[in-house]
């Protein structure tokens, strides 16, 4: 069944075609890293630091963890392939403790962190041993107050993953688990170097959820090669079947001049623009069918679910990891290349493992990192209202920064005028809305118009190769 015709007119599929193929931020940050200072000065982050625990402010923490087994074709993540039969995997892990326990010495000499938040992301977590990943878990509370209600999470690979470890999560306290699927058929799963049949992840979600970790999000992949319309909807139907909190349907990042190894791919078997676009709204129109709700841009949740209720009062946040919960928490980065952010202020870590692990025995590794301008605060509060309820409010803005909305964008409204003459936002007076479902799918080039790092025609004309992915 072709979808294009339930959710778009024609003219509506002309304008997404005509946007689709270029490239422009995700921006989950704001500004993107690209423009962040490439520094190996600590000073300034352990000042920023500094100021934020000694308010007692409630924080969120995320820890990299940057090993795998395989190597799948598809990532764009910092990971370090290591088979875990090396006989060399454990002095690695080893060597892993001992960092994150020199970072943790590093930031936290004044005073305990508070934290509301704790992700484990990767790389993929569970490669480190259950008596390993115990070890790692008491080196982090040795070093902060963890709230009763804080949400504890960790992303999984059910190839990876055993008994223990789960079992391991649920006696440390772990209530969400976040699965990596991306797809179901075994021709697409081949292609990606990732193999892991359905009844594989069935069986392994029905344990996770005997074991009382019932807070599930899946993650997903559209754009990947030997994808077709029906072989989607086959993954999609069985996607539901197994019931998931969230959904994450992210389109593939195919940049292979960043990442090499998806030359492997062959350009004959990667899905043409209508096939892609047909993917996205065949799975918005299922999984609307199956009573998920549309979150933004990539993300899908129940009503129950936290993600939910956090759009509905206004709590969301777009970041690193996607749509996220807690709008105000800090994020405090541990691990090679994990990034942190405040009200003000970016910093990152050194991505490269063996450079990491040297440099944390003296001081915080930082690699780069970022303050925010006055400016940069109102682009990046625009754009997260876009990304999150897919409108601005001029009202708002004006109570939230004290100044003219108007005035103050005077050089971007014909963009925004343009757009509504396109038909992917809707203007009055006081508020734009993107429109469904051509808004909704286009929401990068709208706040493309709102990034001041941007040209005023890069919207619509896009950015280099290898510099942004793909809007659709």
């Amino acid at each position: 069944m072709n979808h294009l015709s339930n959710l778009f007119n024609e003219n509506e599929r002309k304008t997404y075609f005509q946007f689709a193929k270029l490239n422009l931020p995700r921006h989950t940050s704001y500004p993107s890293s690209n423009h962040w200072t490439k520094s190996s000065d600590s000073i300034p982050w352990k000042r920023e630091m500094a100021a934020i625990v000694k308010t007692g402010r409630p924080l969120s923490v995320y820890v990299h963890v940057p090993f795998c087994e395989k190597l799948c074709h598809y990532c764009g993540c910092n990971k370090l392939i290591i088979s875990r039969n090396n006989e060399d995997s454990d002095a690695f892990a080893k060597r892993y403790l001992q960092g994150i326990e020199q970072e943790l010495a590093h930031l936290t000499s004044v005073d305990r962190w508070n934290v509301q938040q704790i992700h484990f992301g990767g790389g993929t977590p569970t490669w480190l041993k259950p008596h390993i990943f115990t070890r790692l878990w008491d080196l982090i509370l040795k070093n902060v107050n963890l709230s009763p209600s804080a949400e504890v999470s960790i992303e999984l690979d059910p190839r990876v993953t055993t008994t223990a470890h789960l079992q391991t999560l649920r006696d440390l306290g772990f209530n969400r688990i976040s699965l990596g699927v991306q797809d179901f058929d075994s021709n697409v799963q081949s292609a990606i170097e990732r193999i892991q049949p359905f009844e594989m992840v069935k069986s392994f979600v029905d344990e996770c959820r005997s074991l009382g970790l019932n807070n599930i999000n899946f993650d997903l992949i559209y754009g990947l090669p030997r994808q077709t319309r029906h072989s989607m909807s086959q993954t999609l139907e069985k996607v539901c079947q197994l019931s998931p909190d969230r959904i994450a349907f992210y389109r593939l990042a195919l940049m292979p001049e960043v990442f090499k190894w998806q030359r492997t791919f062959q350009q004959s078997e990667i899905p043409d623009d209508d096939s892609v676009l047909d993917m996205m709204l065949m799975a918005t129109k299922i999984f609307q069918n199956h009573n998920y709700q549309f979150i933004g841009l990539d993300h899908f949740a129940k009503a129950t679910d936290e993600l939910s209720r956090s759009m509905l009062d206004g709590t969301l946040k777009r970041s690193f990891q996607g749509m996220t919960t807690g709008d105000v928490l800090p994020v405090i980065g541990l691990g090679p290349s994990a990034i942190s952010s405040t009200d003000n202020f970016f910093h990152q870590n050194e991505p490269v493992f063996q450079s990491w692990t040297r440099k944390v025995a003296e001081d915080i590794p930082t690699v780069k990192h970022y303050k925010l301008s006055d400016d940069d605060l109102i682009c990046r509060w625009c754009i997260n209202q876009l990304y999150c309820y897919r409108k601005l409010d001029k009202d708002l803005f004006e109570a939230t920064f004290h100044k003219s909305f108007d005035s103050f964008f005077s050089h971007r409204l014909a963009a925004l005028t343009e757009l509504e003459t396109l038909n992917i936002i809707l203007l009055n007076q006081r508020q734009i809305t993107l429109k469904p479902y051509v808004g909704w799918l286009l929401l990068r080039v709208v706040a493309a118009v709102f990034d001041k790092f941007l040209g005023p025609e890069d919207w619509k004309i896009g950015l280099p190769s290898g510099v942004a992915s793909r809007v659709g």
